[in-house]
């Protein structure tokens, strides 16, 4: 994946980033979910959480959209 087209959301955005992952590694860790359910949820958080690191009506908001979307299509297992 060619992250140059989806912006610099890493460089000013690290903090928020590592508590994203801290976000998904604790829903993966939910026992009580199927893997189906837990899959589910974890790309709506992914996808919430990558768009609300922007602000609305930027370009950075609508390169974190395309991200989101990318990895919403890429993303097809727990595994990835």
């Amino acid at each position: 994946m060619n992250t140059d087209q989806y912006g610099a959301l890493g460089k000013t955005k690290e903090t928020q980033l590592l508590n994203i992952v801290a976000l998904l590694e604790t829903l993966l860790t939910q026992e009580n979910f199927s893997d189906a359910d837990k899959l589910h949820l974890l790309k709506n958080t992914l996808t919430k959480e990558i768009i609300s690191a922007t602000s609305a009506g930027t370009k950075a908001r609508s390169l974190s959209l395309n991200l989101a979307q990318k990895l919403e299509r890429e993303i097809k297992t727990l595994d990835d």
